[in-house]
């Protein structure tokens, strides 16, 4: 990102749209509004950057995957090998189906 120049990146009818605009028209842009739109552009700006720290802080704390401790816990199973087939024999079992 240059200095003072600001890129947007947005989604318009699936289409990924960019456009760049410069800090200090946002500024002027904004300097333009009446007052009472001044302050909804400023709560709106508050408002993402609580959202977007928040999912931040989220994103930080979630353990990946495959280091849950669930992920393998039937590794040993030898029933388990093809899953499908465990399947198709429990419901076989339990509801006398053959699918």
């Amino acid at each position: 990102m240059q200095r003072g120049f600001v890129i947007l990146r947005a989604t318009w009818k699936g289409e990924k749209v960019r456009s760049g605009i410069k800090a200090a028209n946002i500024t002027q842009d904004v300097a333009s509004l009446p007052p009472e739109a001044q302050r909804q552009v400023i709560d709106f700006v508050s408002f993402l950057k609580t959202r977007y720290s928040a999912w931040q802080s989220i994103k930080a704390m979630r353990t990946p995957l495959a280091d849950e401790p669930f992920i393998g816990m039937w590794r040993e199973r030898e029933d388990m090998r093809d899953s499908a087939a465990w399947v198709r024999d429990l419901r076989r079992r339990e509801w006398g189906r053959s699918e």
